[in-house]
């Protein structure tokens, strides 16, 4: 070695009109834009498959929380390799959930013996496929109240009678050392299982969004009630809505005309909001004699005034969101 190094010493120093090896392999920036082309589609279809199979909105991919999770991928990957499973570094959900207590301050609930809970279940129209979810709520002289999501996944008993609902919510509490006692309060709608699955030894509250609901349901669909001309008016309004759905004639407004459902909070408001705020389009795109008929006959000024009752059912709900 220290002849080697002599040697290197007494030649002299390389010329400067020596090629760089730059010169004689240059970046082919049409490979490196194939390539980026291959990776980017094998990620698309990769989040297609994940928001599929994981019931995921494909807004999923927007979210700068995604970004940072492929940010954190890309880099695990380059310092790791393929030798590695992904099963062996993937966390268990608890872990995370007990991670976003401390991201986001909810240390606070650890230790609590006094809090409510709410749980609610809904299943997928599309895909069949039924979800739970509970929420936590407890309030501090030094906080205020605080909320958190404790979980929100598929519902994977054998059936949704009360024994299992109860112990499908006793196992997303248990996960965060929680348990359902006296001195717990659970909402949950009035459903005659979300009765039966928490009559005992825990105080359950029937959901005030959905008692309005209900209310509202009964005042616009049962008949003798004294609510003739109003069921009448709102009866006319949604066939309307209907046939302009059902006909297209919806792609050609200026904004979109929300249908009742009777699962939906406040859908019956916004509908009427809607189809007042759209009238005049609506009068000038109907072609079917009938729903023009029906459109001319209806009474506008009943259908104003009571939009004007029925907003304060709409303030209530976004109250009951904001608190939820």
């Amino acid at each position: 070695m220290k002849k080697h190094t002599i040697e290197c010493k007494s030649h002299s120093a390389v010329p400067s009109s020596t090629q760089p090896i730059s010169t004689f392999f240059t970046v082919n920036v049409h490979n490196k834009s194939r390539t980026t082309r291959l990776a980017k589609h094998k990620l698309k279809k990769a989040i297609a498959e994940c928001c599929i199979l994981d019931s995921h909105p494909f807004a999923l991919a927007d979210g700068l929380g995604f970004q940072k999770v492929i940010h954190e991928a890309m880099s695990i990957g380059r310092s790791l390799g393929k030798s590695i499973p992904i099963e062996t570094i993937i966390p268990n959900r608890t872990t995370v959930s007990f991670l976003t207590f401390e991201a986001l301050n909810f240390d606070v609930f650890f230790n609590i013996n006094r809090y409510s809970i709410t749980v609610d279940f809904w299943t997928e129209s599309h895909t069949g496929v039924s979800f739970g979810g509970v929420s936590l709520h407890c309030y501090f002289k030094t906080y205020g109240l605080k909320s958190m999501v404790l979980a929100c996944r598929e519902y994977d008993l054998p059936n949704s009678k009360s024994p299992n609902i109860r112990a499908f919510t006793e196992g997303i509490l248990s996960d965060f050392d929680l348990t359902i006692n006296e001195n717990v309060y659970i909402v949950t709608d009035n459903e005659p299982k979300m009765k039966a699955a928490f009559r005992e030894g825990v105080k359950r509250i029937g959901c005030s969004a959905h008692y309005v609901n209900k209310v509202i349901e009964h005042s616009l669909t049962n008949c003798n009630i004294g609510c003739d001309l109003i069921q009448q008016t709102f009866n006319q309004v949604k066939t309307i809505v209907s046939h302009i759905r059902q006909t297209h004639i919806q792609a050609r407004l200026s904004l979109s005309i929300n249908l009742f459902s009777k699962t939906r909070w406040n859908s019956a408001f916004q509908m009427i909001q809607d189809f007042l705020d759209m009238y005049s389009e609506i009068n000038e795109l109907l072609t079917s004699s009938d729903q023009k008929l029906r459109l001319i006959s209806m009474d506008l000024d009943l259908l104003k005034e009571f939009t004007k009752y029925f907003v304060l059912f709409g303030k209530y709900y976004f109250y009951s969101y904001s608190v939820l």
